[in-house]
């Protein structure tokens, strides 16, 4: 099923009338438009308005429409083309096919039978789009096969044959900014720069300078001209990390500079021009912070014309076996040792585990169980590191016992020949869950009485009593 998306449509016609029906037509069904009476005009504006579809005349002031179809399949953003002709021309009208033209329309235009065509050819190039990007998507560093990363992947594969604006959200950690590179590297603007602009990072007195460049002695320390990070994003993608962090008053010159390609250095009197795309990423509830009036509503609007949710660890734990799998072999191949294996007890330790920190954290711990491993040849778990560990364990505890255990689990009072009373009922049922309870911990750390004592919450002496009451350092061989 082929997805509905609006486009940036570019008119070529010298006829005013026949402009105003077309901008209406086109208008109404949710496409973008712009208008201009010649030629050279229209090719100008391939750069500066990237347009999905051209509605091309034949007969304009500057020449013959259709001998300058190559130049328009040639351009930076490929458009489909429909002539528009006054004159019926069957050589004219297959001319234009034979040179790529999705479409010959006769006038007089009426609102279906422009639509019709302009729908077909929006079917169409998103059907070629989505055929090559399968075919050449670029996602290095992006490792996974579930359904959520793969819906994420259609998302910007699309977004990046397309000139619009992106708007990223996600949590601390699952990679907006690999995301922002995949997007750019696939888009055709994968030639020009990928300038990433931590905006968290950046001080109220040093953003729009960054930004925006500036000149010499425009401020203290301002010893030479330097060109801004917008300038520098010019033909290429401008990447801002963490867009909510801006303040209200830079917000306003950055969607100005956004919405006219043009901005002022600090200190100059010239505005300098950059065609440079934006994606933005934030962790962050913008549309919120837009209610209580902390984020310009019209600047949300225009970054998130595509608006792409990077789905957080815990919603693709599917993936993360492969994750596993692809970070040992970078970790060791940097490392210059062996790639090691696992044990399964490692996968179900990272299976259980929430990731607030998703795959950040992930490959943190795989890094540290690396580096804990040393010369060994399997990472098993003893080597994850300890905080994973103990959260699994108290969750797995919290289930089996307390908060988790069934009352029809615990065993009846009933169940003896003679009924005991409240007291020594009470004590047999603490006795069983700490014995239950030290096994298990014992067994989790493999004996050792200073992590387990640090668990449990306890002195060491403690441990060493409740060990001995129960026997439970006689039987360490019975929990492989």
């Amino acid at each position: 099923m082929i997805n509905v998306f609006n486009m940036n449509i570019l008119i070529i016609d010298d006829d005013s009338d026949v402009c105003d029906i077309l901008s209406h037509a086109v208008t109404s069904h949710g496409h973008s438009a712009r208008i201009v009476h010649s030629l050279g005009h229209g090719l100008k504006e391939l750069e500066d308005y990237h347009p999905e579809v051209v509605l091309l005349d034949v007969c304009l002031p500057d020449g013959n429409g259709v001998d300058y179809l190559d130049s328009f399949f040639m351009s930076h953003c490929s458009p489909e083309v429909l002539v528009i002709t006054g004159k019926g021309d069957p050589d004219s009208a297959e001319k234009a096919l034979l040179h790529g033209a999705f479409d010959y329309i006769q006038k007089p235009i009426s609102i279906d039978n422009i639509l019709i065509p302009i729908d077909r050819a929006r079917d169409f190039r998103q059907a070629r789009l989505e055929r090559e990007r399968a075919e050449n998507f670029q996602r290095e560093g992006i490792v996974g096969e579930g359904k959520a990363i793969k819906d994420c992947l259609n998302q910007i594969a699309e977004a990046a044959g397309t000139e619009n604006s992106v708007l990223i959200s996600g949590e601390t950690g699952t990679g907006k900014e690999l995301f922002a590179r995949a997007l750019h590297n696939n888009s055709p603007r994968a030639d020009g720069h990928l300038v990433v602009v931590d905006c968290a990072a950046l001080t109220e007195t040093l953003v729009e300078s960054t930004l925006f460049g500036h000149t010499k002695g425009s401020f203290t320390g301002a010893m030479q001209d330097q060109e801004g990070l917008l300038q520098r994003g010019n033909k290429g993608t401008v990447f801002l990390d963490e867009v909510g962090e801006l303040s209200q008053e830079m917000q306003k010159k950055f969607l100005r500079a956004m919405e006219e390609k043009r901005f002022r250095p600090l200190g100059s009197k010239k505005e300098v021009f950059s065609d440079f795309r934006v994606v933005a990423a934030t962790n962050r509830q913008l549309q919120a912070m837009a209610g209580e009036g902390k984020f310009r509503q019209d600047l949300l609007q225009r970054l998130k014309t595509y608006f792409i949710d990077i789905p957080s660890l815990r919603e693709r734990k599917e993936d993360i076996p492969l994750l596993l799998d692809y970070y040992l072999q970078k970790i060791c191949a940097r490392m210059q040792i062996p790639v090691k294996e696992y044990y399964q007890e490692v996968l179900e330790i990272f299976n259980e585990y929430n990731w607030p920190g998703n795959v950040r954290e992930f490959l943190h711990a795989v890094e540290v169980a690396v580096s804990a491993s040393k010369l060994e040849s399997h990472l098993h778990r003893k080597h994850i590191p300890l905080h994973i560990r103990t959260e699994v364990l108290r969750n797995s505890i919290s289930r089996k016992s307390g908060e988790g255990t069934l009352i029809s689990e615990i065993a009846s009072p009933l169940a003896s020949e003679q009924v005991p009373d409240w007291k020594t009922y009470r004590h047999s049922i603490l006795e069983g869950a700490e014995v239950k309870y030290y096994w298990d911990l014992y067994n989790y750390t493999g004996g050792d009485i200073n992590e387990l004592a640090r668990l449990a919450g306890v002195t060491k002496s403690r441990i060493y009593e409740i060990l001995k009451k129960h026997q439970i350092a006689y039987h360490k061989s019975s929990y492989n």
